[in-house]
């Protein structure tokens, strides 16, 4: 696992990029005050095109959520990627597939979002093997943020990010094995991202059994 710290280059802004050894990016925050954090979606109509890494990182390099959209949604896609975004102002989320994109509408102030399509324009696109525990994950997100809702401080959401109830298939994963060797799943890190004080709150690790650092720019 890695944290970036990017410095401002011309009109790019600094960065917190979280990654993994030879990508680019997959969450992070900047110095504009924009916030991104993903999860990778298993789309029916994948094709050879841009990997989610590239667009992250494109994304991040914009000073705002409306320049980063107007920048990611044409691009030619290779599949499936979850985009849940936030500044001082607003939260947005858009699920894309290669060749599509649909917003879902966050309304109570917090969102959670797992492995599968939730948009009714999206949801034919989902594939059989990827449904049963990410629609687990995603409802136990849902009643813990909504049992905190109006007290959502970084303690908390490090909390609700440490969950085990249902485990395995909970929130913070212990590594899971296929008998049959062809399947591996673990929650390798916890992320927090704090856009409008440029922080970010990570661990290297699942959460429920590693330590939380704080990053700035």
């Amino acid at each position: 696992n890695l944290l970036l710290r990017i410095e401002a280059r011309g009109k790019r802004p600094a960065m917190l990029v979280y990654t993994f050894d030879g990508m680019l990016a997959c969450s992070g925050i900047n110095g504009a005050g924009v916030g991104l954090n993903i999860n990778t979606l298993y789309p029916a109509d994948s094709r050879p095109g841009v990997p989610y890494t590239f667009i992250v990182r494109a994304f991040l390099e914009q000073p705002s959520i409306y320049e980063g959209l107007d920048l990611v949604l044409p691009a030619t896609r290779a599949s499936g990627t979850n985009m849940l975004m936030a500044d001082e102002n607003l939260i947005l989320d858009v699920e894309m597939s290669a060749a599509r994109a649909g917003h879902v509408l966050c309304e109570h102030g917090y969102f959670a979002h797992t492995n599968h399509y939730i948009s009714p324009h999206m949801y034919d696109l989902n594939q059989p093997f990827t449904n049963s525990n990410s629609i687990i994950r995603q409802q136990r997100a849902w009643d813990l943020l909504s049992e905190h809702a109006g007290v959502l401080t970084a303690d908390v959401l490090k909390q609700i990010l440490a969950d085990r109830a249902g485990s395995p298939m909970c929130i913070s994963r212990p590594e899971i094995k296929d008998p049959a060797g062809g399947f591996r799943a673990k929650t390798v890190a916890g992320l927090i991202g704090v856009p409008s004080q440029r922080v970010m709150h990570v661990t290297n690790g699942g959460p429920a059994e590693s330590e939380w650092h704080e990053f700035s720019l």
